[in-house]
């Protein structure tokens, strides 16, 4: 006999919808969870990529910053007067420091320590930079030297005093100091570098040289140095005086007889006509002072007891001159400095051993003097290697 179906009672059709609104209501939550999960770490993911485009950029503006300090260095300009070899800048989002370790002091071994800054985000690195010894020329005669008994060696400040560095019978420390001139050269000394003297001309007495005496192949063409002071005069000092940083202008500068001048700080001091610290008159350079003698006409005379640089770093002294008037250097005090004086006919003498570098039109040194090329000079103060780059604190840099 055949039965006919059974219809569904609303009870048992009410009981399979609620099974499957609790499937859908599983399956719902399922995939949400599964949603939520991948939306988590699509965000951590996110984050983290975030974070390390901040990093690099940090380290990208601190690298920009060091490349800066490097360019104030080179070019020997304070850009934005902050002080040589800090700077501090932002380009969009990125900012960056950077500064010299310890502050800037001339050629010597220091530490960049930069900073990248983006958003909530920094990273530092420091970059220890070293003075490059010089290749040039240290002491020129552009019509001529005449060397009579002496020395002429190298040093390097920026690695400690001259006697650290110097050994042997007779005492010498380097033999980078290359001594060039247009015309011929008479030389009765020991040179420990290179004599060049000007194209067809020869080196007399040469003997004691270490390294070539070959001639140049074309002469040293020498850059004029014009005397222009940018302030009015401020009178004549005949008398003990102080300067303190700033900028100075005298008709005439003379200390003898007991009387003194004192440097400290950054000074610039331009000389119309006489320049003279003889007898028992100092001039003394502090230490940490920077002096830049900037000379007219009339002669310059150090002797007696001289200039004393207190530092012995002959980059904190310099004398620009346009006289052609007679330079002197003589006495028992030692000149730490460089000049550049190219139409002065220099005599230096005596017990005043030269440390530094000197250009100028003609060059006589007798009695004994010696000159020691400071190697640290390089080709000026912006002659800087890079020799250690490495994370500052505890983050490291990537390679």
């Amino acid at each position: 006999m055949n039965t006919l179906p059974t219809a569904e009672t609303p009870r048992h059709r009410s009981s399979m919808a609620g099974s499957a609104t609790v499937i859908c209501l599983m399956s719902l939550c399922v995939v949400m969870s599964f949603g939520t999960a991948t939306l988590t770490m699509l965000l951590a993911k996110h984050s983290v990529v975030k974070r390390a485009i901040e990093v690099d950029e940090c380290f990208m503006a601190a690298e920009a910053a060091v490349d800066l300090v490097m360019s104030e260095l080179t070019t020997n300009k304070d850009y934005a007067g902050d002080g040589m070899g800090v700077v501090s800048g932002a380009a969009g989002r990125v900012s960056f420091t950077a500064q010299l370790v310890p502050a800037f002091a001339g050629p010597q071994d220091y530490t960049i320590v930069a900073t990248g800054i983006v958003g909530g985000v920094s990273r530092a690195i420091s970059v220890e930079i070293s003075p490059q010894a010089g290749s040039g020329p240290g002491f020129i005669g552009i019509n001529g030297i005449n060397m009579s008994g002496g020395i002429i060696d190298s040093y390097e400040s920026s690695k400690g005093t001259y006697l650290s560095q110097a050994s042997g019978d007779p005492l010498h420390a380097g033999s980078e100091a290359n001594i060039q001139s247009n015309v011929g050269m008479s030389l009765s000394g020991l040179v420990y570098g290179n004599a060049t003297p000007g194209p067809g001309y020869t080196v007399s007495g040469g003997s004691g040289v270490t390294g070539s005496t070959a001639p140049a192949t074309e002469p040293l063409v020498i850059d004029p140095y014009v005397y222009a002071p940018p302030i009015a005069t401020m009178g004549s000092v005949s008398s003990t005086i102080t300067l303190n940083s700033g900028v100075y202008r005298y008709t005439s500068f003379v200390i003898g007889g007991g009387k003194f001048a004192y440097f400290n700080g950054d000074v610039t001091l331009y000389v119309d006509k006489k320049l003279e610290i003889s007898g028992s008159g100092q001039g003394i350079l502090k230490p940490g002072a920077k002096l830049t003698i900037h000379h007219g006409t009339d002669k310059w005379t150090f002797s007696g007891s001289g200039i004393i640089n207190e530092d012995q770093k002959p980059a904190s002294l310099t004398l620009y001159s346009a006289t052609t008037y007679a330079g002197t250097i003589s006495g028992g005090a030692s000149f730490y400095g460089t000049i550049y004086a190219p139409n002065t006919p220099m005599t230096a003498s005596g017990d005043s051993d030269i440390y530094g570098a000197v250009t100028v039109k003609t060059m006589s040194l007798t009695g004994g003097m010696c000159l020691h090329y400071d190697s640290s000079l390089g080709k000026g103060t912006g002659a800087f290697a890079r020799i250690v780059v490495r994370p500052s604190g505890s983050i490291a840099r990537r390679s």
